[in-house]
């Protein structure tokens, strides 16, 4: 049911977004989907849009919905072991 409730969510992003690359709008029905579109369907896909940095996501923030680059500091990659 999830995965069907997904798709549909995709078919509506894709569906706004028209047949250009427009990005589109970042809501409560996107929320969580993948921005270029196909990187929702493909790990592949999403990992070299990832790695280029043009991966976004659309991430609810105290206020409003906003497309996020899913970014992480070199820092926060080492943490120290506390024993």
């Amino acid at each position: 049911m999830l995965s069907e409730a997904l798709l549909i969510a995709i078919g509506m992003a894709a569906e706004a977004a028209g047949a250009g690359q427009n990005k589109p709008a970042c809501n409560a029905l996107t929320r969580g989907l993948m921005w270029p579109l196909e990187a929702n369907l493909s790990g592949k896909l999403a990992g070299k849009h990832a790695r280029a940095g043009t991966l976004e996501i659309c991430t609810r923030g105290p206020w409003k919905h906003h497309w996020k680059a899913p970014v992480v500091h070199v820092r926060q990659l080492a943490k120290p072991t506390v024993r």
